[in-house]
């Protein structure tokens, strides 16, 4: 895994602390999904912060999953 990859990794990680229990594992149900798609490792966590940033902005706004 190269920097930028795991530097993505590092702050996704970070983001996922602050999500709910039950927002933790929607995150993880659709982390599943993509590790399965056929892009590359980086695409994967852009994504994956890009999620993580989603739910924590519905979290913040009181939704719900």
């Amino acid at each position: 895994m190269n920097k930028r990859t795991k530097m993505l990794k590092n702050e996704s990680e970070q983001m996922a602390e602050k999500i709910t229990k039950e927002g933790r594992q929607v995150l993880e149900d659709m982390v599943l999904y993509i590790r399965g798609v056929d892009i590359s490792a980086y695409d994967q966590e852009r994504v994956r912060r890009d999620i993580t940033q989603m739910i924590l902005d519905g979290e913040q706004r009181g939704e719900s999953g």
